[in-house]
């Protein structure tokens, strides 16, 4: 795949994620879901470093909030038109939990080399659910960063 004119990032299969749902027992608990992929585009004429990266709100329903630092990644990278296909980098896990979760920006992919590229960024997501948690419909924004 060519790359198109600039540095962007896009949505192929929409921006919206998803996480399971669980019944609250009482008992803290780890939900999943998957982060809907994010193309990077760097057709700069003279390509350089570029860092992807993420930060989530606290999550919120009509009765509670769970906070941000309770969400972490598995990040993934799929250099779908790079070459070399390793001059792209996947982020560093976040554990849920540990050291401010997504409450904090971190790097979800990156390429430190100067390289005409488009490349699939996405991975995993856990939520550590609080035992102390009440029911309801939690949504969240992720903020993602391309620079």
């Amino acid at each position: 795949m060519e790359p198109t004119p600039g540095l962007s990032m896009s949505f192929p299969g929409g921006a919206e994620i998803n996480l399971s749902q669980t019944p609250l027992s009482g008992v803290d608990q780890v939900i999943t879901g998957k982060i809907s992929t994010v193309r990077v585009n760097d057709g700069r004429e003279h390509p350089g470093n570029w860092n992807l990266t993420g930060q989530v709100s606290d999550l919120r329903s009509a009765n509670g909030v769970i906070l941000a630092d309770n969400l972490g990644w598995v990040p993934s990278v799929d250099a779908v038109g790079t070459n070399p296909a390793d001059a792209v980098k996947a982020g560093p896990a976040v554990k849920p939990g540990k050291d401010n979760g997504l409450g904090t920006f971190r790097v979800l992919c990156s390429s430190d080399q100067d390289v005409v590229s488009v490349v699939d960024c996405g991975g995993s997501l856990e939520l550590g659910v609080p035992s102390s948690s009440r029911i309801g419909d939690y949504t969240a924004t992720l903020t993602l960063t391309l620079i």
